[in-house]
Formats: C-alpha cells, sequence, structure tokens
C-alpha cells in the first residue's frame, strides 16, 4: 500500500547552538491539518461525472464534504467543473460515454496540467456497453500513471474501483469485467505497484440505489462516497502530527508525535550530510494499530559544526513504506565549551571535544593529581567549530602512564575549563 503522509516541522532551541531548519523536499505523506490541499482526481465516466444524481453532483459532493468535515483540506483536479451545487470544489475528470481507451489516451495530458496526490478512477461501464471485457486499457492507464510518477518524482495513489453492476442484463459480463481489473491490479500490486481495490460492485445495491440501468441514484453515490472515504482515510495509517528536536550537549534529540497508527511496524532514522545521501542511524518501533497518540524520541550524538539532514523512514507489517520531509539542522557553536572526555574510565585512548564560537589560540594540556603537566595536546590557533583529540595514555617522553586520576584543562581565549578522567587498565 502506498503510505502518504506529512510531518510539520517544530523547532525547539537549547543549549549553545544555533539551530535552524527548512522542509529541502515536499513530502509525500498527506496530513489533515498540516499541510497544504490533497489534490484528488475523481476519474472516470458519466458515473464520476454524476449522472442519474441531483444536479449532477455524484459522489463527488457527499466525499467532499465528507473529507473537510474529517480536518483534511481537499482540493478534486481536473478540467471539468460540473454540479449544480457550489459549496464544494466541483473538479473532475468524468467523461459521459467515454471507455477506458479514451480516458488511456487523454491521462498523460491531465495529469500534466494537474497532478494528483490521490486518483479515484472507475472505468469500465462503456467497454461492458461495447460487449468489451478487455481490461487492457485499464492496465494501460495504470501504467501511464506510473510513468508519470518517475518520470516527475511523484507518488500517486490510486484508487482502482470494481465498477457498479449494469442492469440491463449485462450484470455478468460486468462481473466479468471486474474480476479480470483485481487479477490485474493484484498482479501489479504483488510487482511492487501501489494501487488499492475498492468494491463499488456490492457496495450499490442495484435493486433499490440505481436512477436507470447504469447510473445510482443520490443514495448509491452517497454510498459510493462512503467507499471512497474509508478507502482514503485506510491509504493514511499513520498521523504524524510533530516532528522536533532538542539539542543537549553533545545530542541531537529527534522528537516525533503521531494521533493514531495503522499497521505501523516503526521508524527507521535516516541522516544525511548533503540532503541526496541518507544513511539509517536508528529504529525506533510502532504501536502497530492504535488509535491514541504515541510519543517517539531518538538520540543523535554530533562532534562537529555543519549542517545536518535527518528523516523518517515509516514502514508498515507488510513492507511499504514512505518518506517525511527532510529536515535540516545548522549548527555553529556560540560559546566555548570542553565535553566530558569519552570513553571514561579509559584505556588506552580517549577522545576529547570542544567547541569554538570564534578563532582562538588554544592549549589543551593533561596533568596528574600533583599538578605537573605530563602531557601538551595542543597549542595553537584553532578555528571555530567542534574538534577532537585523542590522548593515547602517553606523557611528553614517550611513555604510558600509570593507573589513575588526571586532569584536562583548556585555555581558549578567556575561556578555560578542567575535566576530570580516569585511566583504568
Amino acid at each position: 500500500m502506498l503510505l502518504l503522509r506529512t510531518l510539520s516541522i517544530i523547532l525547539v532551541l537549547q543549549f549553545t547552538a544555533n539551530i535552524s531548519q527548512s522542509q529541502i523536499l515536499p513530502s509525500p505523506f498527506i496530513k489533515k491539518n498540516l499541510i497544504s490541499s490533497i489534490k484528488i482526481m475523481p476519474l472516470g465516466d458519466s458515473i464520476t461525472l454524476g449522472e442519474g444524481s441531483s444536479g449532477m453532483i455524484g459522489y463527488r459532493r457527499d466525499l467532499y464534504s465528507n473529507l473537510t468535515e474529517s480536518g483534511f483540506d481537499i482540493d478534486f483536479v481536473g478540467g471539468e467543473s460540473d454540479g449544480s451545487l457550489f459549496d464544494f470544489d466541483r473538479d473532475h475528470e468524468g467523461h459521459s460515454g467515454w471507455t477506458a481507451k479514451e480516458i488511456r489516451n487523454n491521462i498523460e495530458t491531465w495529469l500534466n496540467n494537474n497532478p494528483p496526490d490521490i486518483i479515484l478512477l472507475h472505468i469500465g461501464t462503456n467497454d461492458i456497453n461495447s460487449d468489451s471485457e478487455d481490461v487492457d486499457d485499464v492496465e494501460d492507464i495504470l501504467d501511464i500513471i506510473q510513468q508519470f510518477e518517475d518520470d516527475n518524482d511523484l507518488d500517486i495513489k490510486v484508487i482502482l474501483a470494481r465498477i457498479i453492476l449494469r442492469t440491463d442484463g449485462k450484470a455478468g459480463q460486468t462481473v466479468t469485467f471486474n474480476n479480470s481489473v483485481e487479477n490485474m491490479a493484484l498482479t501489479r500490486i504483488s510487482n511492487g505497484d501501489d494501487i488499492d481495490i475498492v468494491d463499488m460492485q456490492t457496495e450499490v445495491d442495484t435493486s433499490s440505489e440505481m436512477a436507470d440501468d447504469l447510473h445510482p441514484n443520490d443514495n448509491g453515490y452517497e454510498n459510493m462516497a462512503d467507499v471512497w472515504l474509508d478507502a482514503i482515510i485506510f491509504a493514511l495509517p499513520v498521523e504524524l502530527t510533530s516532528f522536533n528536536f532538542a539539542i543537549s550537549s553533545n545530542i541531537i534529540t529527534l522528537f516525533w508525535e503521531t494521533e493514531s497508527e495503522t499497521n505501523n511496524f516503526g521508524f527507521e532514522i535516516e541522516k544525511s550530510e548533503n540532503s541526496v545521501n541518507f544513511y539509517k542511524i536508528g529504529f525506533v518501533s510502532g504501536q502497530g494499530t492504535d488509535v491514541s497518540t504515541n510519543k517517539y524520541r531518538f538520540d543523535d550524538f554530533y562532534t562537529r559544526t555543519g549542517s545536518f539532514y535527518y528523516r523518517l523512514k515509516q514502514i508498515d507489517y507488510d513492507g511499504s513504506f514512505h518518506y517525511s520531509s527532510i529536515l535540516k539542522v545548522d549548527i555553529t557553536p556560540t560559546t566555548a565549551t570542553l565535553l566530558q572526555n569519552y570513553p571514561n574510565p579509559f584505556n588506552p585512548f580517549t577522545t576529547i571535544t570542544f567547541q569554538l564560537p570564534n578563532v582562538e589560540n588554544v592549549e589543551i594540556v593533561i596533568f596528574n593529581q600533583t599538578g605537573q603537566i605530563i602531557r601538551r595536546l595542543a597549542h595553537e590557533q584553532m578555528p571555530a567549530g567542534f574538534h577532537q583529540i585523542i590522548w593515547d595514555s602517553i606523557n611528553d617522553n614517550g611513555e604510558t602512564v600509570a593507573t589513575g586520576l588526571y586532569f584536562c584543562r583548556i585555555l581558549a581565549g578567556e575561556y578555560s575549563k578542567t575535566i576530570k578522567m580516569s585511566l583504568l587498565k
């Protein structure tokens, strides 16, 4: 299943670093109340247009109302605009009398004109009208959508319908067509294609919810809207409501929060130094399916200044995944700081980390408990930023020092600090 989500970015500024963030790439995740409109393309024939309904609104008005009442910001997209009521977004690509082949011949233009996040595809009624049960044209439509995604680095969710039964003696052909469409779609899904299948065939009661042999009445369209709504909601299994960070000492702590989760295996945390090449730095397990709020955190150690980029890879139990927006963190020290050596106790190596806000003359010395300087690690001008020096337990005479307590002192401009270090053999 293709997962569409968005993470909001909130900043927490702490400690002695200047921190900034930016979304480097638009997120393919869709989340209510967090980003710009979810672009949905209703695609198909006269049923998508809404023939048989009052005011030619079809399922589109009910679906729009249900989504907006659920807190989503919705933008129906398409080159057509129909409906006698004006309290909903009337745009669509529903074309009366069209077959799948005619949709196939035009879909690329429509995608270029109005690239959607989600496509609601109900097509085939007129193919059956022409005594055709061939689904090759439907598959061609999916091929063109997939190629458009690849060419434009986009993720488009396709929700594909088993179409409504005809009541003019061709119900059997409709079932055969639907079975062929479903089998074709399942094969594509098994090969990694991102499609969801919905069953309009059984959801619209042909004994009471049809306006004619081909088109639903208002009740039938209302049922269609409910089916589309459930499919759209199901495509959003993780509602991430925040993605934050805080700085403490030399640790960047990432925080994120979910409002609800469905089939969430967990989150891989990925990092990059250039916003292009990411690598995994950790994993945090998800809560599976849970309608309550869940909070997560992950600590990342940094040892230098510069820019760091983070993103979350949310993974479902079925292996499908998607990425959050990229969070950029720029770190520049504002004060001089000497951090505790690591490891401590140590044998024989330990790393001494310090930061400088400006170019400074730096002296770093190791001395013993009697105050005797046994090793000068640095006595030079150093640039602003984070620095590390490794002490190997050797004194200035090239001799290994004995087990015991030692002290490291830094002098950098007006800054001075001493830390305790334990050598334990």
